[in-house]
């Protein structure tokens, strides 16, 4: 629930963004284009979750050893850290993508809202919306998990110094 907030209410610090001209350029309503713009944005996405999910292995077995050792040697700590930065990056990456889709969507539905379309454009929209929807469920585990790996990562920051303090 709340993750799907955030998601969709990214900063308005994002809107300069889609000021550009390339981006306007994307913006094109016309239904197989729509389209097309979804289902990139959910290849993306989906690209994003793939490299959080193998971040996220990475910081668990290094957390994993830090309990067995007691102490965790300051390259692995350092490792620890990258890993928590660029996660966090990727997060926010995946939010500009969502933020990205929803003003597509509301161009779209401003055109063609009250527009009937074929039956084969409707089902496209919809197979696209769908592989959207699930892909963003595939974040929100992300970011459930991360919220697990990391805890909260300021306390996390707090306890990496206090280990490096012991190493």
């Amino acid at each position: 629930g709340r993750v799907a907030a955030v998601l969709l209410t990214a900063p308005l610090a994002l809107s300069p963004i889609l000021a550009t001209p390339a981006a306007a350029q994307l913006v094109v309503y016309d239904p197989t284009n729509y389209v097309q713009n979804v289902l990139s944005a959910a290849r993306a996405l989906e690209q994003i979750n793939n490299q959080i999910t193998s971040l996220q292995n990475e910081a668990t077995m290094l957390i994993n050893q830090a309990r067995n050792l007691a102490s965790l040697p300051y390259s692995s700590l350092q490792q620890l850290q990258q890993s928590v930065q660029r996660t966090q990056q990727l997060l926010s990456q995946a939010q500009r993508i969502a933020y990205d889709v929803q003003n597509i969507d509301q161009a779209f539905q401003t055109t063609y809202g009250n527009a009937s379309m074929s039956a084969s454009d409707q089902q496209l929209i919809a197979q696209a919306r769908e592989r959207w929807q699930n892909t963003v469920g595939g974040l929100q585990d992300a970011m459930r998990v991360q919220a697990g790996v990391v805890g909260n990562i300021d306390t996390n920051r707090a306890e990496m110094s206090s280990l490096i303090g012991r190493s």
